[in-house]
């Protein structure tokens, strides 16, 4: 995945300013948005990928 690609989909966006605000416990959040948990936690790995990328470490 590219760099860019992570915060592509507009579900990830929202996850990612939530966790800019500070909203560091997504779990159990999965009803603010219109997916399930698991699908939630698949964004957030997407997240951590794309930041570990970013970084430089190995996605």
């Amino acid at each position: 995945m590219g760099r860019s690609a992570a915060p592509a989909g507009p579900t990830r966006r929202a996850i990612l300013a939530r966790l800019a605000l500070g909203d560091v416990s997504m779990n159990g959040r999965a009803g603010a948005f219109a997916v399930s948990e698991p699908a939630i936690a698949r964004r957030l790995e997407m997240l951590d990928a794309a930041s570990r990328e970013m970084r430089g470490g190995v996605a």
